[in-house]
């Protein structure tokens, strides 16, 4: 009897490809037959989480990643992302399961500064459930993606989940300009 190996390369691949399915099938937010007590109109009910977010340091940053150019990342280095969904939405889309693929990214304060020099972009922030403060770029919630395995990777960039109610989300890494400061503080 011979013993096999799975090469790395496929073993990869299975595993963005089960990562895929699983954000997929999670992040669709379709609507329930009736709505359940306490859960947003429209939205159907999630699984439980197992991922327990935490508000990180009120600060980002900025890196060039091969590719993409120099996007904005958090304080550990991880790209951040946003998706096509409705800009300012008061009510995440992204629940239960679904956060344990994209990760909210999260601030102790209520309130950033809005325009960050070099930036050009908008910051603000939206609540989350459990009086957390969730940070928004132009109106749209932040996240980073469980399949980035370091900082500096973007493989979220592009990556298309769900259906939603009237078209699927597109998840796209933050891009700043070329000469945007290294590091932002979100203090204000």
């Amino acid at each position: 009897m011979t013993n096999r190996t799975i090469p790395k390369r496929a073993a990869a691949v299975l595993v963005a490809c089960l990562v895929g399915c699983l954000v997929i099938a999670s992040c669709q937010g379709r609507a329930p037959s009736q709505t359940t007590p306490g859960s947003p109109a429209g939205l159907a009910p999630s699984q439980p989480a197992t991922y327990q977010p935490t508000a990180g340091p009120n600060l980002v940053h900025t890196r060039v990643v091969p590719g993409l150019g120099r996007v904005l990342t958090d304080a550990a280095g991880n790209t951040i992302y946003h998706n096509n969904g409705t800009p300012y939405n008061k009510v995440p889309r992204c629940v239960g399961v679904c956060t344990n693929v994209w990760h909210s990214v999260l601030v102790r304060v209520p309130d950033v500064p809005r325009h960050p020099a070099g930036l050009s972009l908008e910051l603000s922030v939206l609540p989350r459930p459990g009086g957390l403060h969730q940070l928004t770029i132009d109106g749209h919630r932040a996240y980073t993606f469980v399949g980035d395995e370091r900082p500096g990777e973007a493989r979220g960039d592009g990556f298309v989940t769900g259906t939603g109610p009237t078209k699927p989300f597109v998840w796209r890494a933050v891009r700043v300009p070329a000469g945007a400061p290294a590091s932002v503080p979100l203090d204000r």
